[in-house]
């Protein structure tokens, strides 16, 4: 079954080459006759069968879980989609069966721009469907669904609309009608969907965030040498030590506003992991999780903490739990947020297919490409980027090589030992956001496992995978009662 993880995403985009093509075939069947008959006009009754198999192949995929990027929470909007323009056309396909002798010729005619209709109806269906399939939302809201309903509303009466006036039944098929119909076509296509895209962006985007108070704190920077590499990182406050560990892409500043607010009762240290942003490393990028552990530790011995609470985000949750297994005695509470840890997941098979694919994006079409299909993945709201610092963002997208290149195999493919972990007497707090798992996140189930493993209750942070950025006062405070509790 290894095969059909992800077969989903490439079956869509065939699904709106075969509509394409069969509204030209039907196009070209209608143009110069009212009556058809679909028995001597195999090619659109092929391709009308093949859009059927592929939609209930899709079908399948989505709702036994073979998709990559499908979440429950919107699966049966997006099915109800994808097959609403095939059900109207099987059941116009039906009708193929009224003859003309219980139809006058004008009847005919309308019926065959009813089949039009629905052909080029479905395929501006379609492609608003892929966009809904793949935008980042939050949680879906009464705005969502009265933008999907309207623009589909919309496109259904101005395809009609243009129906009437470009194919009544006495107009002349000059090349000139024809170039207008098909410049029209296009038109109506594109802007639907694009309309409907950006309505999206203007529903979930946030283009006025609230200035977040950042450097209330004095920062000390420094550089610790560390097996080939120099490290950067920075220290906040005064209290007990607190070290954070960002993910993938590995710049300190992933928590620039919350560490502000945690340096009111701790001694924050962040750092850039090696390779990354200010942090750089001379040798050959052969990324190991023992040594990102061992990394971590130098930090702390840099920055004079014998012992410390550790938080880790994403895969800096695993280098977090790394730290702890070989460390123990530098830890004293460790918080494990939403780590990708795929293996430990009933449906790993499907992941670790994924990510693989992700690799191999990464040889074939470069970093950027795999980072788009990674992000995907993540499905983190488009308003939290919105308060992002510019400086960040600049620096952190210099670190896409060597996160799709050399980080995030090493990373998935790390398993923690868990008895090891147990034996250490660490205090192990497993930690998800209420989004991430709401939408059935890969790396907030994840946390989910492991606290059941491990016995202990599962923290619940705001939010997504990301919302240290867009909601940093709760997120402190979340932080600060799995380290208290």
């Amino acid at each position: 079954m290894n095969s059909l993880y992800g077969m989903d995403s490439p079956l869509i985009a065939l699904n709106i080459v075969l509509w394409i093509s069969l509204m030209f075939m039907y196009s070209k069947v209608t143009k110069n006759t009212t009556i058809i008959d679909f028995n001597k006009h195999r090619s659109v009754l092929i391709f009308t069968y093949l859009i059927i198999l592929v939609n209930l192949i899709i079908v399948f995929l989505v709702l036994f879980n073979f998709s990559f990027y499908a979440e429950p929470p919107r699966n049966m909007i997006h099915v109800s989609l994808m097959l609403m323009p095939t059900i109207l056309w099987g059941i116009f396909y039906l009708l193929r069966f009224i003859q003309p002798r219980f139809l006058s010729e004008q009847k005919m005619s309308i019926r065959n721009s009813i089949g039009t209709v629905i052909l080029q109806w479905g395929i501006i269906v379609l492609f608003i469907d892929v966009i809904f399939y793949l935008f980042p939302y939050g949680y879906l809201t009464s705005n969502d669904y009265a933008l999907l309903l309207g623009v589909l509303v919309l496109s259904l009466v101005i395809t009609w609309t243009r129906n009437v006036f470009l194919n009544k039944k006495n107009a002349a098929h000059t090349s000139y009608t024809k170039i207008v119909s098909a410049i029209l076509t296009i038109a109506i296509t594109a802007s639907m969907a694009l309309g409907y895209f950006f309505g999206a962006i203007i529903m979930t985007a946030n283009f006025y965030p609230e200035q977040i108070q950042s450097d209330r704190h004095d920062v000390q920077t420094g550089f610790v040498e560390n097996e080939d590499a120099s490290l950067y990182y920075e220290i906040r406050g005064d209290g007990p030590p607190l070290l954070l560990v960002s993910g993938g892409g590995g710049d300190a500043d992933f928590y620039k506003y919350v560490a502000d607010e945690l340096a009111d009762d701790y001694k924050v240290i962040t750092y850039d992991r090696r390779g990354n942003s200010r942090s750089v490393w001379g040798a050959p990028h052969n990324v190991d999780v023992a040594q990102q552990g061992r990394d971590a530790a130098a930090v702390l011995e840099a920055t004079n903490t014998e012992i410390a609470d550790i938080y880790g985000n994403s895969s800096g949750a695993i280098i977090a739990m790394e730290l702890a297994t070989v460390f123990p005695e530098m830890v004293n509470t460790v918080v494990i947020h939403e780590p990708p840890l795929v293996k430990v997941l009933p449906d790993k098979d499907k992941w670790l297919a994924f990510f693989a694919n992700i690799h191999s994006t990464t040889t074939r079409l470069g970093p950027e490409i795999a980072n788009t299909k990674f992000t995907f993945s993540v499905g983190v709201p488009l308003s939290a980027f919105s308060y992002i610092p510019e400086d960040f963002q600049e620096r952190n997208a210099e670190n896409t090589d060597i996160l799709m290149q050399d980080e995030m195999q090493p990373f998935i493919q790390y398993q923690p030992d868990i008895q090891k972990l147990i034996d250490s007497k660490v205090h192990l707090v497993f930690a998800a956001g209420d989004l991430s798992l709401h939408k059935e996140k890969y790396f907030a189930r994840t946390s989910l496992i492991l606290s059941k493993e491990f016995q202990t209750e599962l923290a619940l942070f705001p939010g997504h995978h990301l919302s240290y950025f867009d909601s940093s006062n709760e997120w402190a405070d979340a932080l600060k009662d799995a380290l208290t509790n």
